[in-house]
């Protein structure tokens, strides 16, 4: 991992937490939430050259929480970045970013 993404990722953590999630009925047991994304943001706030900041999002993403009714807690969570998604709203450092 670079310098960069190892700033980067707890910020996205932190915003997979507060995601919006819709329920999906999977199994009677085990109500399953899929991750909204028409109302679900995965940004990221990144230093650039020690004198400003990049704020950005990822584009492309999906993902799922189970949770256990009888218990009351997260069974399974699982999310899904396409990090070719990656958009910063500058083109020249998007297009890099990209490949």
């Amino acid at each position: 991992m670079t310098d960069l993404s190892l700033r980067i990722w707890p910020n996205i953590v932190m915003l997979v937490r507060a995601l919006v999630f819709v329920p999906v009925v999977a199994r009677a047991e085990m109500p399953r939430y899929e991750v909204d994304p028409k109302h679900t943001t995965i940004g990221f706030r990144a230093v650039h050259m020690l004198v400003s900041h990049v704020q950005g999002q990822f584009m492309i993403f999906s993902g799922f929480v189970e949770m256990d009714a009888e218990v009351g807690r997260i069974r399974a969570a699982e999310t899904t970045i396409k990090a070719w998604s990656i958009s910063t709203n500058h083109t020249v450092g998007t297009n890099r970013n990209t490949g």
